[in-house]
Order: structure tokens, then C-alpha cells, then sequence
């Protein structure tokens, strides 16, 4: 049965899947740019050879493409996502997440597909859970869904028997996982990520775009590109905008590590591990210089109720929950295989 793993997140989507003896990875940014559907418009984008789309009297222009665009006209780059819910009360929007998944999830018979989702959806939206499901239905896939931090564990941590701790720091939530050979025993989620900060940065610098119709947005595009080039350094920010974005990282991993601890206690004490657990994580804001480090003044300053083995960044980059997903459809596909089939 062929087997395909989607994990949307909320400032990229990401898909692995097999093809014989091969490994064909893809991800897209979940954004896209509107502007006006005019002439000069659409001749811009022709001669540039940008794609676009057409959507309630808008060109649309999707992922990279927007990226783009936005560097040769300066006009504002959204996500697709708002606070971890798809925007299917959007036209624009709802269209733009249909395409970003059909670009992922090519067209398949009685396949399975396997995905983590926003946590919002995750949490309480059963009828965004439903669009997706039949989203996925009509391109040939039954769809089982896995929280990200469970996902990342399956991937990264074979050498421990699948046991440890699981962090995934993503745009809109953080989220950290206990697993024990394998079998989640602790999920929990904070309801914020970097783009919190993002956005607060911006607001603070007065970073804003304006569209073609006037309308003001926050420039996050412009934020991303300058944390990216910036090369900060977590133990010793070299300005006072870099500071500013260390103190409030600090104070967002606080927060979050807070949040989980009273579930952290509980386990522990129900699991009375002697061993120590290995942490890893994944996430854009984990490649800051000194992030280590930082991570673990955090959890000693919260007395973690856990020993800790190692701290490490995952090794398979963006494509760790994808990859973890694929493991865990894999495994479920094995276990339902009669048991001549398992010994052939």
C-alpha cells in the first residue's frame, strides 16, 4: 500500500513519500501574495515568469512564488494560517491551501496518508479535521493524524528505543512529547510560537506593508529575513534588537515549559524512570547560535523532573516530523499484515 506523509505546519508545508527504493521529498512556504488583477500586473508576472491563479478579482501568487514576488514589488506575504486554523471561510484562502496540498499530495488509490495538523484543529475543530479528511480522500487517501513532537520522536530517536523527549518549536505553537518505545505517553501543547514574536517585533519597529488597495500589514516577511541574516547569537546578542528578540524567546520558552510541567510531574512520577531521556528538537528558531544551551537553562530553571541524557537538534532538518510520520504509517501498515506475510 503506498503511503505518503503530510505535516502542515503553520509557516511551511512539508510531504515524504516513497517511490520504489527512493525517498522523494517536497515543501512548499504556506503563503501567498494578492494584487490587483490588472494589466501591469499580470504583464509583471508573465515577464518574470511568476504562476498565478485568479481568485475573487485578485491574482494569486502561491509559496516560493509569492516569496518572490514579494522581493520584486514589495507587496505583503501571508500565511495561510491565522492563530493554526485553515482559512476556510476564505475563499482566497481556502483555495490557496487546497492548491499549497494538491502540489504535495499527488493524485493515489487506496493509499494512506499520514499528517499532523495545526494544534488548534487538533484540539477542538472537528469540522476543519473533516475538510482535510475528505481533501485527502479525494486525491486516494485514507488519512491517520499524529501530533508533531510525537512524530519527530519516532524519527530521531531509534538509538533509544523510540523513548525520550520530543520539542517542536513551530510559528504558531510548541509542541513537546514523551514517548516510551515508541508509544506517546505525554502530548501537550503551548498555544504560541515564534511568530508571536515575529509580529511584536515587527509592530514595535513599525515594520508595515501596504497592498495595492490601501490595506496595512504587518512587514513579517522582511522580520524573517533580517532573523535569518542576522546570525544571532543566543548568549550574546550583538544589538539591541537582538536582545529584544532574546529576551523575548526567553520568556516564550518560559512559558511554554511552564505550561507542560505540571503534565511533565505527573508523568514522572506515574513512570518512575531511572533512566536518562535524550531531548530533541526541531524548528526554525532551534538554529540560533547557542540554542543548546539556552533550552537547558530553561528546563533547570523549571526543575525538570526528568534526567537528561543529551540534548540535540534533529538530523534530518525540516523534513524530521514528515520523516516521523512516514515511520509511524510504516509501523501501523506491518502490524496489520497477517503473520506469514511478517516472516516472508
Amino acid at each position: 500500500m503506498k503511503t505518503i506523509a503530510l505535516d502542515l505546519g503553520c509557516s511551511e508545508f512539508r510531504s515524504i513519500r516513497q517511490d520504489g527504493q527512493r525517498l522523494i521529498a517536497r515543501r512548499v512556504p504556506a503563503v501567498y501574495c494578492s494584487v490587483a488583477d490588472e494589466p501591469s500586473n499580470r504583464k509583471l508576472l508573465e515577464q518574470a515568469r511568476i504562476p498565478f491563479s485568479f481568485a475573487q478579482g485578485a491574482l494569486i501568487v502561491i509559496g516560493n512564488a509569492a516569496e518572490e514576488l514579494a522581493s520584486l514589488i514589495h507587496c505583503p506575504v501571508l500565511p495561510v494560517m491565522i492563530e493554526g486554523h485553515f482559512p476556510w471561510d476564505d475563499p482566497v484562502g481556502r483555495q490557496v491551501c487546497s492548491v499549497l496540498i494538491e502540489s504535495l499530495v499527488p493524485m493515489a488509490k487506496d493509499a494512506t496518508c499520514t499528517a499532523t495538523l495545526p494544534h488548534s484543529m487538533m484540539r477542538k475543530s472537528t469540522e476543519q479535521l473533516n475538510v482535510i479528511e475528505k481533501l485527502l480522500s479525494l486525491r486516494g487517501y485514507r488519512s491517520t493524524f499524529l501530533k508533531p513532537a510525537s512524530a519527530l520522536a519516532l524519527a530521531e530517536l531509534q538509538e533509544s528505543e523510540f523513548s525520550g523527549i520530543g520539542i517542536v518549536l513551530g510559528s504558531e505553537s510548541i509542541s513537546i512529547s514523551i514517548t516510551r518505545y515508541g508509544t506517546p505517553v505525554l502530548e501537550t501543547v503551548f498555544g504560541q510560537g515564534f511568530r508571536a514574536i515575529e509580529q511584536r517585533f515587527a509592530k514595535s519597529r513599525h515594520r508595515y506593508l501596504w497592498d495595492q488597495r490601501g490595506n496595512r500589514y504587518l512587514d513579517l516577511h522582511s522580520v524573517r529575513k533580517w532573523l535569518q541574516e542576522a546570525d544571532i547569537s543566543l548568549e550574546s546578542p550583538g544589538s539591541g534588537d537582538e536582545l529584544w528578540i532574546v529576551q523575548q524567546f526567553h520568556q516564550l520558552l518560559s512559558d511554554a515549559w511552564a505550561s507542560a510541567l505540571p503534565d511533565l510531574i505527573r508523568v514522572s512520577q506515574n513512570l518512575q524512570l531511572q533512566r536518562r531521556l535524550p531531548v530533541v528538537y526541531s524548528g526554525g528558531p532551534t538554529h540560533m547560535n547557542g540554542f543548546p544551551e539556552f533550552l537547558s537553562h530553561v528546563m533547570r530553571k523549571s526543575h525538570m523532573p526528568f534526567r537528561i541524557q543529551e540534548l540535540r537538534s534533529s538530523i534530518f532538518g525540516p523534513y524530521s516530523v514528515a520523516r516521523g510520520l512516514l515511520v509511524h504509517s510504516t509501523l501501523n501498515s506491518l502490524s496489520r499484515q497477517p503473520a506469514s506475510t511478517k516472516a516472508a
